[in-house]
């Protein structure tokens, strides 16, 4: 009996010992780190069922010995998320920032410079004279294309040099708007232009330096031909230096012209001739009024 109780004693210490022996022959590579004792086993039990009642027990038999399988699952370390500056060698490199470069830009001195673009060094500047010249290689003075008008681009005589001339009557030529028939025509010159400086004097005060609506549409004369109303137009030379002013002036069309050619006759006149046509046109209307009688009352801005 006694052998028999050393028996199992004496195989587990051999076992014991066997273990050891085995731990201490492994190789050094292989002996256990933090991370192995850190790692989680998962361990399976198989054991045999318990015996039932209606087996006989046997005292010096051995209780049936547990079989153990041990599975160790290796612990993975944890990964944090991986952020673009955390590695410097897969994030992008940026682009060198470019060194500051000073732009010099070579400033001409002001005598390098032509007049126009010189500044006046704190003096005010001298108001442009509205009177120029005709363009180079033109002459001031032209063939007189009427008799009541001077050689001098759209300039006419006054109105007594006129009439001791004895020219009364102003033609001009004019067209149909719709049969498209042209006739000559003529104003008596003391009695349209009494006219015309009654108008004047009645309305000058509430122009404001502007033609009044009279003036920017003005009536015509009824066709003889086709019987249609307001239907002769003056005829427009295409010669700037060759139109009627005396002719549009009298019969109160100098708005058939267009800016260009008011904007001529304010040139060669010396008045301003910048703004809209309605401005241009009352200009127009007193400068011709001051060619033919020098008073105040054609003054533009009085």
């Amino acid at each position: 009996m006694d052998n028999d109780r050393e028996g199992p004693r004496k195989k587990k210490r051999k076992e014991k010992d066997d273990d050891e022996l085995a731990l201490s022959l492994s190789p050094p590579g292989q002996t256990p780190t933090t991370q192995d004792w850190n790692t989680p086993d998962v361990t399976f039990s198989l054991s045999p069922p318990p015996p039932s009642s209606s087996d006989p027990v046997i005292g010096s038999q051995n209780p049936p010995s547990q079989k153990t399988i041990t599975l160790t699952v290796p612990r993975k370390p944890h990964q944090a998320m991986a952020l673009p500056f955390d590695n410097p060698s897969s994030s992008r490199t940026a682009a060198p920032i470019p060194p500051h470069r000073s732009h010099h830009i070579d400033a001409p001195t002001i005598g390098d410079l032509p007049s126009s673009h010189r500044s006046n060094q704190g003096f005010p500047r001298a108001r442009k004279n509205p009177h120029q010249g005709p363009p180079k290689g033109k002459d001031e003075t032209v063939m007189a294309p009427f008799r009541w008008a001077t050689d001098r681009r759209a300039v006419v005589h006054r109105k007594d040099y006129i009439l001791a001339q004895g020219i009364r009557a102003i033609e001009g030529e004019v067209k149909c708007r719709w049969c498209e028939h042209s006739s000559s025509i003529s104003y008596d010159l003391e009695e349209m232009f009494q006219k015309v400086t009654k108008f004047i004097e009645g309305v000058k005060d509430q122009m404001h330096d502007r033609a009044r609506p009279e003036w920017l549409a003005p009536t015509f004369r009824d066709c003889t031909v086709c019987g249609r109303q307001n239907s002769l137009k003056p005829v427009i030379a295409t010669k700037k230096r060759a139109i009627n002013w005396l002719f549009l002036l009298l019969g109160g069309t100098l708005a058939c012209c267009n800016l260009r050619q008011l904007k001529y006759f304010c040139k060669h006149t010396g008045n301003h001739r910048t703004g809209a046509k309605d401005r241009v046109l009352y200009l127009v209307y007193l400068g011709i009024c001051k060619q033919l009688d020098p008073k105040d009352l054609f003054e533009p801005y009085r």
